[in-house]
């Protein structure tokens, strides 16, 4: 299982998943945006998030959050 650190921020709640901000590649891929489950955020707010067990589907980074900690409260 490999771990994954994440510094966004978020932009929108969904039901299953919290969608953030990025930009960038993984495993060579494009990604647009990361969504992160298990996890509660709140929008607006920048967070350190580790996460594992990613999936790439459509420039999109589908994860799995174990630990969050919000940046600048």
């Amino acid at each position: 299982m490999r771990k994954l650190y994440i510094i966004s921020i978020c932009k929108k709640i969904h039901d299953q998943y919290s969608e953030f901000h990025f930009k960038g590649f993984y495993n060579g891929s494009r990604v647009n945006k990361v969504m992160v489950s298990r996890l509660r955020f709140d929008i607006g707010e920048e967070y350190l998030i580790e996460v594992i067990n990613c999936k790439l589907i459509n420039s999109v980074l589908y994860c799995n959050g174990v630990k969050s900690k919000k940046l600048f409260n």
